[in-house]
Formats: C-alpha cells, structure tokens, sequence
C-alpha cells in the first residue's frame, strides 16, 4: 500500500494513483532496495524532515537505499542532494527513482563516506546501521557546516545511548527525537566542542 505520512507526504509504487491532495507525492520503484517508507525508519526520518527548512539547503543522504529521503529533500526545495550507497541494487534503483520523480537536483555515488570529496552539507541525513552510525558520525560531522542538521535512524531504544554517546564526542547537540514501534531517530545540530551535560 502507498504511505501518508502526517498528512503531507504521499509515497507510492507506479501501480497506485497520485493524491493530488497532498503537499509532497513521490513515487518509487523500489526493487531489491531499502526505503520504501513502510520500515519505521524511514518514516520517522521523514517525519523529522517535515519540520527543516531545506530550501536552498545543500543535502547528503548517506545510505539512500531507494533515494527516497533525498527525492523528498528536492521536494521541499534543497538545491543539491548527494545520495550514497554502497549496494549496486540500491545506486541503480535511486537513479531509477530520480529520474521517475524528475529530481533533477539529486545525484546518487557508489560507495561509503570514503567518496565523499571536499563537499559541506547543510543537512546530512542517515538512515543506516547502528554500528556504521557509529563508525562513521566523525566523518559525517566533518561535512557538515556549523549549525548545520543532521537527522539520523536506524537506531533500536536499546542503542541510543551509544548514539548519543559519540554524537556528543564529534560537537553534535541532540534536539528532536522521532520514535515509531521501538525504532528511534535523532535530530542533532553541529554546534562545535560541546559538554554534554550542557
């Protein structure tokens, strides 16, 4: 079945009919690839990103399976999007994606972090393992501009501390929480060396 979520965002497969009704309307095919906005994860993502400004926002959309967080970030104005993913399933399905959605000011690299360039992001978004959250939160802020956003997912209750943990070891300043059937996303604000406590 299509996805509504918050009553702005309609996300649906070819076979379903566009509701012209609704704020932003996305189709994607998503084959053998992740985001399809039925996991809560993507979701809550979403949801979170309903409440940014991205327009004229420079975005990177790190394991962006489908594409689908990335096509819906050009749907509420960013001016370039990055997806990345290091699956050859899920690269070819969000150029797929892109080019059935018109998103235009996406781009989609084959790889992880280590094919990001010199590039600075408004807003990274990540819907990946904890583990690989994890690894990789230093790199992500690092690409990140100051005050920049960045909202994460893929994280069970269970882990957030660990999440938090070293988000607040790379300057990053927790502000929202998204939570759906045990499944958490995080919404966090570069704000440099930071005490936690604070």
């Amino acid at each position: 079945p299509p996805v509504l979520i918050d009553n702005r965002c309609y996300i649906r497969a070819p076979f379903h009919e566009p509701n012209p009704d609704i704020e932003f309307n996305i189709l994607l095919k998503p084959k053998m690839a992740f985001g399809t906005a039925h996991h809560e994860t993507t979701a809550t993502v979403i949801a979170l990103m309903l409440d940014e400004d991205m327009v004229g926002h420079k975005v990177l959309d790190m394991g962006c399976g489908t594409g689908v967080l990335g096509i819906y970030a050009c749907h509420m104005g960013a001016e370039w999007v990055l997806g990345v993913d290091n699956d050859q399933w899920a690269y070819e399905n969000a150029l797929e994606n892109i080019r059935r959605n018109g998103t235009t000011a996406m781009d989609v690299r084959l790889g992880d972090v280590n094919v990001l360039q010199e590039e600075k992001f408004d807003m990274i978004l990540a819907n990946i393992t904890r583990n690989t959250l994890v690894r990789d939160m230093s790199v992500y802020t690092k690409h990140l501009i100051e005050q920049g956003r960045m909202i994460i997912s893929g994280i069970l209750a269970e882990d957030v501390q660990y999440v938090l943990n070293e988000a607040y070891q790379c300057g990053l300043k927790h502000i929202s929480t998204g939570e759906e059937s045990n499944w958490i996303s995080l919404t966090f604000i570069k704000q440099g060396n930071l005490d936690p406590k604070a």
